[in-house]
């Protein structure tokens, strides 16, 4: 599992557990570790998921020409 440092990190880890346990890949953890940067850097003090981080995050990669976010939400 990748280093996670935000606030969110716990609740990141605890999900990508979850998964496992039930037998699902960890396609999402690549993911997941971009938003947790994202988290890190631009809500620090975030400690429970909202629409409006997770509607940042989604701005800030594609502001940056980063396509497949699709593939990112749905994960």
């Amino acid at each position: 599992m990748k280093d996670l440092t935000s606030k969110l990190a716990p609740v990141i880890k605890e999900y990508l557990e979850f998964r496992k346990t039930l037998g699902y890949s960890n396609r999402p953890e690549k993911h997941l570790a971009m938003f947790d940067a994202y988290c890190r850097e631009y809500h620090p003090d975030l400690e429970t998921l909202t629409k409006e981080s997770v509607r940042g995050w989604i701005s800030y990669e594609t502001s940056r020409g980063r396509t497949g976010m699709y593939d990112k939400i749905g994960s």
